[in-house]
Formats: C-alpha cells, structure tokens, sequence
C-alpha cells in the first residue's frame, strides 16, 4: 500500500467555510458612535439654555400671545378682565390673576386644587407655586436658579387707573377709550422675576422711568397690547413707552400730565 503523498489534498468530508462575519466595533468605535448619537439628539431636543437671540425672542413672543388669547377668552366668559390682585373681603391681598387664568390656558386641573379662600402662601396654596405652567415660564429665566417665577407682569396703574388692568378689579374693554392695539396689558421684566402665584406686577411709571439695561440679548421688551398683539419696545425711548403704557384718557387730563 502506497504511503498518502503529503502534498495532495486531505480525504474526507469537504469543511464549509466559515460565514463571513458582521462589522464588529472595538470599544472606541462604541464610544464614537454613543458621542454621535448624543450629539444628534441635543440638537433635534429644544433647549432653554442653548436657544438665542430670534429663537428665545419668538418662544417669548409666543407665550405672551397665549396670555392675551387667555386674557381675551376671560373677557368674553365674565365680561371684564382679571384683577391684578384678587383680595379679601377686608381687602388684603390673597394671589395674582395669573392664578384666575389658569381654566383658560388649559390648566383646569391646576386651578381645581387652590384654595380660592385663602393667600398664596397659605399651608394649601404654597406649594402649588412650584408647579408653573410653561406658558408663565421665559426662556430668558433660568428656572433651576428662580423655581416657580414668572417674568410675565401685568402693567396696573394703582392711582391713576390709566391702564387697562386695574388692581381690585376687573375693567371691560368696552370701558377702554384708547385703541386696544396700542395698549400695554402685560410686559416681560426679566430683570425682576416674581413667584407667579403671588400678587406682583409693575406700573407704567417704573418701566418709563427705568434707566437702561442691557441684558442677555435684550435692549428691547415685550409687550402684549390690549388687541392681543406682542410688540417690541426700547428700553431707553421714555417717550415711546408712555404712549404705550397707558391710556391718558381713563384718568383724566390732570392725571396724563402728573407725571411729565
């Protein structure tokens, strides 16, 4: 019997060869494709912190349209707008009208759980100023740094009453000499956030009469007209602002010129 030459090829069953196998990634292509992947979902999320300039101005602009939509949709319910400042029967302040609007920014649930009887810093009522609705909430605010504050204030003349909000009570559009669409109702102030629940605002006088402030990307302020419109007024134009801010004629000529 002849010896196997070395050199042929081996007998028996043919092996199949082996499947070819998929790409598989080291550990760095792992960390690569993760960094990737985070990357492309921060930019496909909305952020707070990392949208500027016409991004945050228009998220404002949006929130404040909302608010007057609000605002416009309790006027045709009761007839009047909100007060400011809703109070007890001996006249001491109890929460803001942010806290009156909430059936009408679809927050009907949250509305529900106040104690309308009692102040917002009540043992019922304080807690639920940490739970903000987004629309009272400005991208211009850190609200990690301000919990449960809002920069959306009503523009109320307490003295004069030249502003279409009045503070104690509701005032009708029909009672409004000047054109609604020239009319502040609400203004951003970032510069002086409040908690929202609590009754705080700010008067025509202290906007006038306010200097100057560059802050973020804002030498301009929001302002929501009586029309439902969001306007854009400089900070430094006192002039501008006051025929914006108030409506002479509700108080009177003598009140028009108390402060010029």
């Amino acid at each position: 019997m002849n010896d196997p030459n070395p050199f042929d090829s081996p007998h028996g069953q043919p092996t199949e060869p082996e499947p070819k196998k998929w790409w598989q990634p080291t550990v760095v292509e792992w960390f690569v494709i993760a960094g990737i992947i985070l990357v492309l979902v921060g930019l496909l999320l909305p952020s707070r912190t990392h949208s500027y300039g016409g991004g945050r101005r228009s998220w404002t602009s949006n929130n404040l349209k909302n608010i007057g939509l609000a605002l416009h949709n309790y006027h045709d319910t009761y007839g009047s707008l909100p007060p400011v400042v809703v109070t007890d029967s001996e006249g001491r302040p109890l929460y803001s009208w942010r806290v009156l609007l909430l059936p009408f920014l679809e927050q009907k649930g949250l509305y529900d759980q106040f104690d309308l009887s009692l102040p917002w810093d009540s043992e019922t009522n304080r807690p639920l100023a940490e739970m903000v609705p987004s629309l009272f909430e400005s991208p211009y605010l850190d609200t990690e740094t301000y919990p449960g504050m809002t920069t959306y204030l009503a523009v109320v003349d307490s003295q004069g009453k030249q502003t279409i909000m009045l503070p104690q009570e509701g005032r009708s559009f029909d009672e409004v000499p000047c054109e609604l669409g020239r009319v502040a109702m609400v203004v951003e102030r970032i510069e002086h956030p409040v908690i929202w629940t609590k009754p705080g605002d700010i008067t025509p006088f202290e906007l006038i009469d306010a200097a100057k402030i560059e802050q973020n990307d804002l030498s301009y302020f929001p302002v929501l007209l009586g029309d439902g419109a969001v306007q854009w007024m400089p900070k430094d134009d006192p002039k501008q602002l006051k025929e914006c801010l108030l409506c002479p004629e509700l108080g009177g000529a003598e009140q028009a010129t108390a402060r010029e």
